[in-house]
């Protein structure tokens, strides 16, 4: 019910619902003796926040610590270690750790990241959507210095998630976006899948950056010297977004509640453009359109160049 009401809008109740998330057997509920924060003035605690689920879901929601921080004294966050040298440079956040390495006394109270939109109601009209929330570390001092049209590709998400099938495609699904002329793309997928790429041949210009890529915050480096990046429902479609950059995400027949219905923007995140499946597991239209936009930029480029 909760994520039939967030894909319809309504968020001030979908929120709501979605608490009973900790009462199904796919949640872990967080092991702690302390108190969960409800909302209430703590102005003289320590709040500990949790990442829940996965990366992308703790990128999207990371945006609410500036909010909660103006309630509590200090914040801790708690997250996977590929996510800490991205955070570090949120002000609002004193304290960064990994799982196992918290000790009680180093806070008074405690609550689930995903759970910080309901505790301050949030509704569609107030999602705060003040972009970049996130900005790169420079780490690793990853330089991108070419001068054509530069694009990020990631076609396909964690092989683990549940519906994997439906929201990953095939590097050959994206050959009519990569024989675009003028463009030069960078694969930023990550894991066994970025070995498709020796399925593209020709003169596609295509850079596989896989091993520079060490945690979230080489990629937002790398993120930030594009100028687009094309990508499936993934954790860089919300790092891009959460950049500030242009962000074109392919979706599903039947995608997750955050995208929301019919739409071809989210609140979410500003600089964002939506493609969706109008059948399922038909890639071809989504990517023709997809094809098609980028075209229309390198053609205005060159008519402006020329």
């Amino acid at each position: 019910l909760g994520m039939t009401l967030l894909k319809n809008g309504d968020l001030k109740r979908g929120f709501a619902e979605y608490e009973w998330r900790w009462k199904t057997t796919e949640f872990s509920p967080f092991k702690c003796p302390h108190p969960r924060w409800k909302g209430e003035d703590i102005n003289n605690k320590t709040l500990l926040v949790h990442t829940e689920q996965g990366a992308g879901d703790a990128i999207q929601f990371i945006r609410y610590i500036p909010l909660v921080a103006k309630h509590c004294q200090s914040i801790i966050l708690v997250c996977p270690p590929e996510l800490i040298p991205l955070f570090k440079n949120i002000p609002e956040i004193d304290k960064l750790m990994p799982p196992g390495e918290l000790e009680l006394s180093e806070f008074d109270i405690y609550v689930p990241l995903m759970s910080l939109p309901y505790i301050v109601g949030t509704s569609l009209e107030k999602i705060p959507a003040n972009i970049p929330y996130l900005k790169s570390t420079n780490s690793n001092h990853i330089n991108i210095t070419d001068s054509q049209y530069k694009v990020g590709i990631v076609w396909s998400g964690s092989p683990t998630h549940k519906n994997d099938c439906n929201r990953s495609c095939k590097i050959t699904d994206f050959l009519p976006i990569l024989q675009v002329p003028g463009v030069k793309f960078y694969s930023l997928q990550k894991g066994e899948r970025r070995k498709e790429l020796t399925k593209v041949t020709g003169n596609i210009q295509i850079e596989d950056l896989s091993s520079q890529l060490n945690n979230y915050a080489d990629t937002a480096t790398v993120i930030e010297q594009l100028d687009l990046v094309i990508t499936v429902d993934t954790s860089v479609a919300h790092l891009a977004g959460a950049l500030g950059k242009n962000v074109w995400t392919l979706l599903c027949f039947n995608p997750d509640w955050r995208w929301l219905q019919k739409v071809e923007n989210t609140p979410w995140y500003p600089t964002m453009k939506l493609f969706r499946q109008s059948q399922s597991r038909q890639w071809q239209e989504v990517i023709e359109k997809v094809q098609a936009e980028l075209w229309k930029i390198m053609t205005e480029k060159m008519i402006i160049k020329c």
